[in-house]
């Protein structure tokens, strides 16, 4: 990759190709990144808080009198001088309409600007409705001439062939990013899945940013800055309930998997190891939960023995195409769980997706037996990570944005859907319980790896700091002189 002429340019790096900008259904983690520097949401968490702080709106939603059907109606001022990259103003109505074009929106509430103020009245209780505005499906995105432009601290300017994104400050903000430039260049990993060179592009300073490691190959730089929080995502086998049915099949499948063993595979530190591997869906950050499947060979054998839906010749397992911090060799884990389930007699077949565009098309066909993939915690709240997961409103094809319908396994259970309404509404320990419960009981997805929040930027870089939820922004770091 060519260096930046532009010594002044943020570089950031990347493993895989961003194939498209548009926040909303942005569940790609590249993709992610760049787009919430070009576009804002009316709150986000920042740093080590786990709040919704205001980011386009003034101060937290403020509770209005309840709607004529009873239901609860919040609402918030739009922070004034807000400008659009291209110099036009944000207006009130404007926002209220954008933000009522939102899929993910929409699901929780029905969106108007009324009196100066935008009121959201919500369709169900949610005890932490701020949250669901800190998601990027809500970001403000204006559309025009078939450009799509933000009120971000940057603006985009161009894209090569090879795939480097070339952002550029976006001058009508009241406070300008003191980095004018910021560029995103790819560097694709190893044939065996290891991200060599983004690795030596960091340690030789062609690289600024990076936050796409997985915790051990950060461990391995050398005069750089690193930053860890473990815990903000679980790596997930996702099984296709509308293929594989039967849950003695998928309970049998699921006990078939060495957890340790993968991630012994992947991680050398005997510490590292035992925190890396799953014991339930929820990761760490947002509380423990233990799902009972315990590695048993000669269980595994039983299980089957007792499925009623007659046992696939060969199961399709489709792997997600890029590292991810919880999973950082994608390749690697697919090829070991095709090992460790042909000791149980089932022959698996491993698929790479060929990109972002390639898996989403996939994963909403429901074209596959089995996916390997994963999430990272959206917000703080385990209700979101949950109902992301196993809502039935959440399975891709359904009409939302991608980003909030990952309950890839296809999985409906009426009983599922209404404990996760109660477990937003009153954010109960007991709701959650049994939602963990029934998923280790029918098992549509298997929790394999646990993965950290990493960063590793250069030491001139200064105003850093790592929030393990949300998008770090670029426009509150500078270079030291």
């Amino acid at each position: 990759m060519a260096e930046s002429a532009d010594k002044t340019a943020l570089r950031v790096g990347l493993l895989a190709p961003v194939e498209s900008l548009d926040p909303r259904g942005a569940w790609e983690m590249g993709r992610a990144l760049v787009a919430s520097q070009i576009f804002e949401t009316p709150y986000a968490v920042r740093g080590s808080s786990l709040e919704a702080e205001p980011l386009l709106f003034e101060g937290a939603p403020a509770r209005e009198p309840s709607s004529p059907a009873g239901k609860r109606v919040l609402s918030a001022r739009l922070r004034s001088g807000i400008r659009f990259s291209d110099g036009s103003e944000l207006t009130v109505d404007e926002a209220a309409a954008i933000l009522a074009r939102s899929d993910l929106l929409l699901q929780q509430a029905r969106v108007e600007a009324r009196e100066g103020r935008i009121c959201f009245e919500l369709h169900r209780p949610n005890a932490r409705f701020d949250l669901t505005l800190t998601l990027l499906d809500c970001a403000i995105v204006r559309e025009r001439n078939g450009t799509l432009i933000g009120t971000g601290p940057y603006a985009f300017d161009a894209q090569t062939e090879d795939g480097e994104i070339r952002l550029i400050r976006n001058p009508h903000r009241g406070k300008v990013p003191a980095i004018p430039e910021v560029r995103f260049v790819v560097y694709p990993p190893d044939a065996d899945g290891r991200p060599t060179a983004l690795l030596e592009a960091l340690e030789q300073g062609e690289v600024d940013f990076t936050n796409v490691l997985s915790l051990d190959h950060q461990n391995t730089l050398r005069g750089v800055r690193k930053h860890a929080v473990p815990g903000n995502s679980t790596a997930i086998l996702f099984f296709n309930a509308e293929r594989l049915r039967d849950a003695s099949l998928r309970r049998a499948i699921a006990t078939a998997i060495d957890r340790r063993a993968i991630a012994r595979m992947l991680y050398s530190d005997p510490i590292t190891i035992t925190n890396q591997t799953a014991k339930g869906l929820v990761p760490p950050m947002l509380g423990s939960s233990l799902d009972g499947i315990i590695f048993d060979l000669k269980k595994a054998r039983e299980l089957l023995e007792l499925a009623r839906d007659p046992i696939p010749k060969k199961l399709n397992l489709l792997v997600i195409w890029s590292p991810r911090a919880y999973l950082p060799q994608p390749r690697q884990v697919g090829d070991a769980l095709a090992r460790q389930l042909s000791e149980i007699g089932l022959s698996v077949d491993v698929e790479m997706s060929q990109g972002a565009e390639d898996l989403t098309r996939r994963i909403g066909a429901g074209s596959f037996d089995l996916y390997l993939g994963g999430w990272i915690a959206d917000t703080p709240d385990p209700a979101d990570f949950l109902a992301a997961l196993l809502s039935s409103q959440a399975i891709p094809g359904t009409g939302g944005g991608a980003g909030s319908h990952a309950n890839f396994s296809r999985w409906r259970r009426t009983s599922v859907d209404d404990t996760l309404e109660r477990l937003r509404a009153e954010q109960s320990q007991t709701d959650q319980a049994r939602v963990l419960m029934e998923v280790a009981e029918e098992v549509p997805v298997f929790p394999l790896l646990y993965g950290p929040a990493t960063t590793a930027h250069s030491r001139k870089l200064q105003g850093f700091s790592l929030s393990a939820i949300g998008h770090p922004s670029f426009a509150a770091l500078r270079f030291a002189v």
